[in-house]
């Protein structure tokens, strides 16, 4: 084995890990507090689940701008048939201006559902 192929890179610790991506995830039973902008509802093409296959599917996107005031560059882009049924509290809203949501998971998998409610306008 050569030293190139014996090097892995530079050795860190868990903690130096950079868990940070550009979806926001939610957490079950946590609530978690979030300014968006530029949020909507899309139809575009996406894998079925568990499969290779694609198909038209709905999904609502947003531009995270703050998450439990901290601010930050994430993106929402979901397609979760809970997610979207609870999205139904921003129609109506102007998608350009920042809306300040409460948002909580409950459940897991096929059980989840979401609680979300506008804080402000």
């Amino acid at each position: 084995m050569t030293d190139e192929e014996n090097n892995k890179g530079e050795p860190i610790t868990y903690d130096d890990i950079d868990f940070s991506g550009k979806y926001l995830k939610f957490e079950s039973d946590i609530r978690t507090i979030i300014l968006i902008q530029d949020f909507g509802w899309f139809r575009r093409e996406g894998k079925k689940y568990q499969s290779e296959e694609v198909e038209m599917q709905d999904w609502f996107n947003a531009t995270v701008l703050e998450k439990d005031g901290k601010v930050t560059d994430k993106v929402i882009s979901v397609n979760s048939k809970p997610f979207l049924k609870a999205s139904k509290v921003l129609v109506g809203l102007d998608k350009a201006k920042p809306v300040l949501l409460s948002v909580r998971k409950l459940g897991d998998k096929s059980t989840t559902v979401y609680d979300i409610e506008v804080i402000t306008e």
